[in-house]
């Protein structure tokens, strides 16, 4: 029920900055290299989201990160990467970036799911999404995250 409580307080903060602390947060979406918010992950495809900054993430401040696949027999894993600069070529693997956290190792229910990073240590950050060769070629990750 509490991570029920707080994807709805996640959701409804997409248009509006929260202040706390000295600290504006904001809602946004991931996106793929080209501006997309359906990040495709049929088959065993690998998806790079966009980098964005994360430096501006306060000290102690975790981003939050509310995701959903569908359909919801769809298996993704899903790993949040970071480095200090942004990968050469967005959406591509880049030796510069480690995974720092595992979201979700696999995710199959469909349902909207809350997680948090907390390790924003280095200036950018981005999802790595890996799907499973079961998943349909409809299969659709969206990723939400707080910062």
């Amino acid at each position: 029920m509490r991570n029920l409580l707080l994807i709805g307080v996640i959701l409804s903060l997409m248009v509006m900055p929260v202040s706390a602390a000295n600290h504006s947060k904001v809602v946004e979406t991931a996106v793929t290299s080209a501006n997309s918010t359906s990040l495709a992950v049929a088959t065993t495809a690998t998806i790079y989201t966009k980098s964005f900054p994360i430096k501006s993430v306060a000290d102690d401040t975790d981003i939050g990160v509310a995701y959903v696949v569908t359909p919801a027999t769809s298996d993704v894993g899903i790993w949040f990467e970071q480095s200090t600069q942004r990968p050469t070529t967005e959406g591509s693997s880049d030796v510069t970036y480690m995974i720092t956290d595992v979201i979700k190792a696999v995710t199959t229910d469909g349902s909207w799911h809350l997680a948090t990073v907390d390790s924003a240590e280095l200036m950018y950050g981005r999802f790595k999404l890996v799907g499973a060769s079961t998943n349909p070629a409809t299969a659709v990750l969206t990723i939400k995250y707080v910062k």
